[in-house]
């Protein structure tokens, strides 16, 4: 079918204005239209998956106070009452030459942002009551250094501009780096940079970011390539150990989530729009030619287009970049196929769907930007610190399945997270681990993911999860479990000023029992020939199994073990979780860890000792 004469009148223009525009007189003229027009079909598909037909005519009375049907676009949720009510939703896709353009999103993002800073207790640093009305006057610590964006229409060229302590508003970029070289800002070229950056010098996802901050009105930008010295180490450590200030303060961040490298862009090449839908011929206000395609809402409760765009994104396969997204009250997502919004309260996509994909960023740690621990009872302080370390121990899951490029970036790639929580609970950071949840942060494994690797140069102690490469995860919570060690003292030393940064020693003293067996090889017939494993069967004095371990990288079987029962599960079959280690040699009663098991059953003289763990 064709479009009616209707159909084929139809603008952007139309569409956006507030009143939005008449379609039909009403719902029978939509039905009769339906079966001439695709379009009006269209719009019949979607008021029927709403309504039974019966319901729409006294709907249309009750709420619009006529029968008319009107055509309006809008950001989703943010639909203004008091105009239109809302009947049924269809989604707009927008092409020019198959590329978003910025202009077509400009006005959604600016009104998803400034709805979060007036609206959203959540999202905010402060009383949003407090607040002006107009974003632009949002205000926060500015960074070290900002590139100043210049003007929108382009008279002024971008700089690299040293904030001095400085408040202002400002925005983060969060991208991949990938493998071809972009610019950066090194000591040498320091003073080039704050006199002025060429356009034409920039990658495409650096370009887009400031036309960006540009379209949205806003002056100062924060990308680390350019605003960190890169080959100063001291530089680099002062600013990375900063990096947890410079995303909680910005305004918002524009995330590359889409784009491989910095050379992709944020405006990508979409793929065609769905079959499903239908095509109507515009122009844009500047006479460029795009074509209109609407159709019905994508169902995302499965794997879907915000999967596929969201979590599996080029981005989110970076371990730096979970925190920056952690960390940032606001980030604004250009994927492959969507731009996306995410804050604490809420997430969306760009045909105004809600999404609970990214729900796991709004327990524990959401709850530390609206919570005061000195004003709760213990038991709710205790409930609440639980929470954060549940996320924290979520967060080392994702965190090491994540790529880094340097494995010295372990713990740095996480400083700024950490320091959030040092923060609100006060607890002892200790290489990656916390002192008060230590018992079940001691305890973690390698996932099935992958094997674990240790690095040939130290980089932690041999019980934290930063001491190996690989991903790593924590058993499920038992709440039938105790704790059954004692920790005595710990000691970290830091490799350079960041207390939540590298390391060059570490150890605890901790206090439990103490069980000496033999790590075997699973199979029967290997278990008394040399053999490389990584899980492992323990045997006691007798030879007789006694419970199973996971060896943290492969080790040679059979083996002595010292067995440290660390949690009690308690029930008709009690078993002990606990760490695999092995003697150093260096000094009485020192050990390191190379792996966890699960005891089944302990002898009845068990050795209760004081050891230290490096």
């Amino acid at each position: 079918m064709e479009l009616c004469e209707l159909c084929q009148g139809i603008t952007l223009a139309g569409l956006v204005t507030k009143t939005g525009y008449l379609h039909r007189q009403s719902f029978e003229a939509l039905q009769l239209s339906a079966n001439q027009c695709d379009l009006c079909n269209l719009f019949l598909c979607a008021t029927l998956s709403a309504f039974e037909p019966k319901d729409i005519v006294q709907y249309l009375e009750k709420y619009s106070y006529q029968s008319q049907i009107d055509l309006k676009a809008c950001d989703g949720p943010f639909f203004e009452p008091g105009q239109l009510e809302r009947l049924s939703t269809l989604v707009i896709h927008v092409e020019t030459l198959g590329i978003a353009t910025l202009s077509l999103y400009t006005d959604a993002a600016a009104r998803w942002i400034e709805d979060c800073v007036t609206n959203h207790v959540e999202c905010s640093l402060v009383d949003p009551s407090s607040l002006p009305s107009e974003i632009l006057k949002y205000r926060s610590p500015l960074p070290t250094r900002v590139i100043d964006v210049g003007s929108a229409n382009g008279s002024q060229s971008p700089f690299l501009y040293e904030s001095a302590n400085q408040f202002g508003t400002y925005v983060t970029l969060s991208h991949c780096w990938g493998k071809t070289p972009t610019l950066t800002t090194e000591a040498i070229t320091l003073q080039e940079r704050k006199n002025g950056i060429e356009l034409s010098t920039l990658s495409n996802t650096f370009r887009d970011a400031l036309c960006i901050t540009r379209g949205l009105g806003l002056r100062y930008l924060w990308i680390d390539a350019l605003c960190i010295i890169q080959d100063s180490p001291q530089d680099w450590q002062r600013e990375s150990s900063r990096m947890g200030e410079v995303y909680r303060n910005a305004l918002f961040t524009i995330s590359a989530t889409g784009a491989e490298d910095s050379h992709k862009g944020c405006f990508q090449k979409r793929s065609a729009p769905p079959l499903e839908s239908v095509k109507i011929d515009c122009h844009l206000d500047d006479g460029t030619d795009c074509k209109v395609y609407l159709r019905l809402p994508t169902d995302h409760s499965d794997t879907n287009s915000f999967y596929d765009d969201g979590q599996a994104a080029p981005l989110n396969d970076r371990a730096w970049c979970l925190q920056e997204r952690l960390l940032s009250r606001r980030v604004l997502h250009y994927g492959k196929e969507q731009m996306f919004w995410e804050c604490h309260k809420l997430s969306l996509l760009e045909d105004g769907s809600q999404c609970e994909g990214w729900s796991w960023k709004k327990r524990g740690f959401a709850v530390m930007r609206t919570c005061n621990l000195e004003q709760l009872s213990q038991d709710q302080v205790d409930q609440v610190t639980g929470a954060v370390y549940t996320d924290w121990r979520s967060t080392i899951k994702r965190y090491t399945a994540r790529k880094l490029t340097r494995g010295t970036d372990k713990l740095p790639g996480l400083s700024g997270v950490a320091n959030m929580i040092q923060m609100f609970t006060g607890d002892q950071y200790l290489a990656g681990l916390w002192r008060k949840d230590l018992p079940w942060e001691l305890i973690w494994s390698a996932s099935f993911l992958a094997p674990l690797a240790r690095p040939a140069t130290y980089r932690a102690p041999s019980w934290s999860w930063s001491s190996v490469d690989g991903p790593v995860e924590y058993p499920v919570i038992d709440l039938n479990t105790s704790s059954a060690v004692e920790i005595i003292d710990t000691q970290i030393e830091l490799l350079g000023h960041d207390k939540h940064g590298q390391v060059k020693g570490g150890w605890i003293k901790i206090s439990g029992a103490l069980v000496f067996a033999t790590g075997a090889a699973e199979n029967r017939a290997e278990s008394n020939a040399a053999a490389a494993i990584i899980d492992a069967k323990i045997l006691n004095e007798s030879g007789h199994e006694t419970g199973s371990c996971d060896f943290d990288v492969e080790e040679s079987v059979p083996r002595p073990v010292a067995c440290l029962l660390i949690r009690l599960r308690n029930g008709p079959s009690p078993q002990f979780r606990c760490l695999i280690l092995e003697a150093t040699g260096d000094v009485p009663d020192e050990y390191r860890r190379i792996g966890t098991g699960i005891l089944r059953t302990v002898p009845a003289a068990v050795e209760m000792k004081t050891i230290i763990i490096v």
